[in-house]
């Protein structure tokens, strides 16, 4: 199969290749460079937008949507409940472990109030579990950085 090709055919290829590729640069040579203020003014707009918005990992507004559901007092200790892990949630994911923390206790509590105090409810264990798996979620993030370096694998 390769004896129909002519002996020529890798020297006309890569002289081919060598003309478009100096085409290429005199065409990138004479563009225009883009203003690098009017780059970074975009960028800012872009980052301040999905910061402000509802995005799962950047945006601010679930946690503030979700600070403002639990305001309201005519909630339902279950439904409260669920804001208080949803809330934790996202306040892990933006790296306020504290205050996640704060916010798992304090549903955790209501669960166990909740559990002595009413009969048998079958959404109550469903809701411990949850909650007990994002209060552990919540204390390995706060022991990340704080083991960082410290084992003797980290050492150099």
């Amino acid at each position: 199969m390769l004896q129909r090709y002519s002996p020529g055919l890798p020297i006309v290829l890569v002289l081919l290749a060598y003309l478009l590729g100096d085409v290429a640069e005199r065409v990138h040579a004479g563009a225009e460079q883009p203003d690098r203020d009017a780059v970074k003014r975009e960028f800012l707009d872009v980052a301040e937008r999905i910061t402000a918005g509802t995005n799962r990992y950047w945006g601010r507004a679930t946690t503030s949507n979700l600070r403002r559901r639990l305001e309201n007092s005519g909630m339902r200790p279950f439904e409260r409940v669920e804001v208080l892990v949803e809330l934790s949630l996202s306040e892990l994911r933006h790296g306020q472990t504290a205050a996640a923390l704060t916010h798992v206790d304090k549903a955790l509590t209501m669960l166990r109030q909740r559990e002595r105090g009413a009969g048998p409810d079958p959404r109550l264990g469903d809701a411990i579990v949850r909650t007990l798996r994002t209060r552990g979620l919540a204390y390995m993030r706060l022991s990340v950085p704080a083991s960082r370096g410290s084992a003797p694998s980290c050492r150099t």
